[in-house]
């Protein structure tokens, strides 16, 4: 197999070696490896370095930060400009360290299962390399991602490979076929949620994501807990329910949404993040956002292969993520969202 290896680097100049070493170490067994790393605004300093210590890397510069989703789709655009074409696509973060293993298996489990789209590793955390990080994302009914298993214990949590909400885009293995015809990120998320965005569309059209846990990656993880990209959040949840969902979805759950939005407001606001929210949703008011989500939505519905039902299927009604764990969150939201979710999910039949 012909597989593209694309990382993304900012400010990562700590990280990019650690990360290239891990793969130059990796046992590909068969497969043809080549590594695409985009300069996301980095410093040219830390690029010559990389080049100088790996001389085999394609090394593709942008002068502006274009966040995960427009430096993933420029280093997208230099790989299909190469004169051979490649099979898989494999999505790395600067941060991660892959196991000898990780590419080979991941690779194989996208040969041995033609109905998936998208293969997450099992990510564990680094360095506390028996907790797990992420094992596949979940999908809330308006819009939000959780992380799965989420600080567990390897030994502890039992995992299978299979189906996921959603693939983590720190690493994750694409069909190189579908993403000609899905696209990879929309550029305009710029960060946050774009990779349950991506996940979705190869959903809509039956391929799912899965993850796969015999390839295992390490992931140098921080959580930075005020919420300083709360504009992206709001913006994108928002996004991916505009495109995605069918208008009696979006009626159905309109109820939910408008408490959700009400809590969210309250919460950007003893956050300090108030504008930052009203940000996110003005873009999408704005002619340009309406504009860029009428093309997204005509794009991903003119595609649609499945059901808002099957799309639905893995979703989730109570809020799992234990940076909100406080009393409103744990008593009230989640219970409420949760029995919303347990009703309206039977009357999905479109």
């Amino acid at each position: 197999m012909r597989i593209a290896i694309l990382i993304v680097a900012y400010r990562g100049s700590r990280y990019l070696a650690e990360c290239l070493e891990a793969i130059e170490r990796s046992n590909l067994e068969d497969n043809e490896v080549e590594i695409f790393l985009v300069e996301n605004g980095c410093p040219e300093s830390c690029c010559q370095s990389i080049a100088t210590q790996f001389p085999t890397l394609h090394i593709v510069s942008s002068e502006s930060n274009r966040g995960f989703a427009g430096g993933n789709n420029l280093g997208w655009q230099t790989i299909r400009q190469q004169s051979r074409r490649f099979d898989f696509l494999m999505l790395l973060n600067q941060d991660t360290r892959v196991e000898p293993a990780a590419i080979a298996k991941a690779a194989t489990y996208l040969c041995q299962n033609q109905h998936v789209g998208a293969v997450q590793s099992l990510l564990l955390l680094w360095p506390e390399t028996e907790l797990i990080n992420t094992a596949g994302n979940q999908s809330h009914f308006l819009g939000f991602g959780f992380t799965t298993h989420d600080r567990e214990s390897i030994d502890a949590a039992k995992l299978v490979n299979g189906e996921i909400g959603y693939a983590s885009g720190a690493a994750v293995m694409l069909r190189c076929e579908l993403i000609e015809r899905t696209g990879l990120f929309e550029e305009r998320m710029f960060m946050y949620l774009e990779d349950a965005d991506l996940s979705w569309k190869m959903r809509l059209i039956g391929f799912p994501p899965h993850l796969c846990c015999d390839s295992v990656v390490f992931h140098e993880y921080r959580f930075h807990s005020r919420f300083e990209y709360l504009r992206y959040l709001e913006q994108n949840r928002w996004w991916l329910l505009l495109a995605y969902y069918k208008w009696q979805t979006l009626l159905l759950f309109f109820p939910a949404a408008f408490v959700m939005e009400l809590g969210q407001l309250f919460f950007a606001t003893i956050q300090g993040r108030l504008i930052d929210k009203l940000r996110g949703i003005g873009f999408l008011l704005s002619p340009t956002g309406i504009t860029a989500v009428s093309s997204h939505r005509l794009r991903v519905q003119s595609s649609r292969q499945v059901s808002d039902a099957e799309m639905l299927r893995l979703a989730v009604g109570a809020i799992r993520s234990p940076h909100l764990s406080g009393f409103l969150v744990r008593r009230i939201a989640s219970p409420f969202f949760t029995a919303y979710w347990f009703v309206v999910k039977r009357l999905l039949f479109w």
